[in-house]
């Protein structure tokens, strides 16, 4: 009998610290995931109330590779960290250097009555109310690649053409009527890419917030 309970102490023992030692490894793999989960939907522009042109809805991707001819890609007009309660409309225009041919475009909109007054990359638009969030969808392009030798299409964000504003700037309607202009999500360059070697630059404080109204 006593040769039995020392068995069974030595192996209660190893049990307990397999174990463990199991423990800490599932502990150690569960901060990891979360920590790469939360690194990869984090909003890569640190500064407040900027548009840019995103690849996911989560703002941290202005850059998206791999597109063949003929592939399909989401991109999507998107406010970050914005200042305000709620949106009241907007206006956005970006340029276009490659090949690429829009397919539709999706106003977040939740009132029949909003309508885009501009062309898909010339945005203005009015009548509509979004609350706020810190990385809030304005628009959603559905985009159509169409350069056989996979080169780079860059989109160059910036002032509607023509704009409410002097000098032109991305813009927010606010409650009041007032027009507040947004920062760009980059400082220079593109403010995305399609294939290549990305080229996007992260913003440097690039802010304005002119105010003026929008009815004069």
């Amino acid at each position: 009998m006593p040769v039995l309970q020392k068995y069974d102490k030595f192996h209660l023992r190893l049990f307990l610290r397999t174990i463990r030692d199991e423990m800490k490894i599932l502990l150690f793999v569960s901060l990891t995931m979360v920590f790469l989960t939360g690194s990869s939907n984090a909003i890569i522009d640190p500064d407040e109330n900027i548009m840019g042109l995103y690849f996911d809805q989560e703002a941290d991707m202005p850059c998206v590779d791999g597109l063949d001819y003929f592939d399909h890609v989401t991109m999507y007009l998107i406010l970050t960290r914005p200042t305000v309660d709620a949106v009241h409309g907007f206006e956005a225009g970006f340029d276009v250097v490659g090949d690429i041919i829009p397919l539709s475009v999706e106003i977040t909109c939740p009132s029949p009555c909003c309508m885009n007054m501009g062309t898909w990359n010339n945005i203005i638009v009015g009548l509509v109310l979004l609350p706020t969030t810190d990385a809030l969808v304005l628009v959603r392009f559905e985009l159509l690649y169409m350069n056989e030798d996979h080169a780079a299409v860059q989109f160059f964000l910036h002032g509607t053409q023509p704009s409410s504003l002097d000098p032109a700037y991305p813009a927010i309607l606010l409650a009041d009527g007032e027009l507040m202009s947004t920062g760009i999500s980059t400082s220079e360059g593109p403010t995305a890419q399609i294939n290549g070697e990305c080229s996007v630059v992260e913003t440097v404080n690039y802010q304005f917030e002119q105010v003026k109204s929008l009815f004069r």
